[in-house]
């Protein structure tokens, strides 16, 4: 499901322009926001969270409490 959502929002990216010559334009101002945000996401957990981009994390299980 995620990669629909991922596909309609591209889809609504590339469309969205009023007219034909303004696509090229909000395609790159869209990939400049989607590259900062990558990189304040990078950042965010390389120096704050002091973890590796793509190390696994541990899994957080959860017991239920007896009354």
């Amino acid at each position: 499901m995620p990669l629909a959502a991922i596909a309609g929002m591209g889809y609504v990216v590339v469309n969205s322009a009023p007219t034909p010559e303004l696509a090229p334009q909000i395609a790159r101002y869209t990939g400049i926001v989607l590259a900062v945000v990558a990189i304040i996401g990078a950042l965010w957990v390389r120096l704050v969270m002091k973890k590796g981009l793509f190390e696994p994390g541990t899994p957080v299980i959860r017991t239920a409490r007896s009354p």
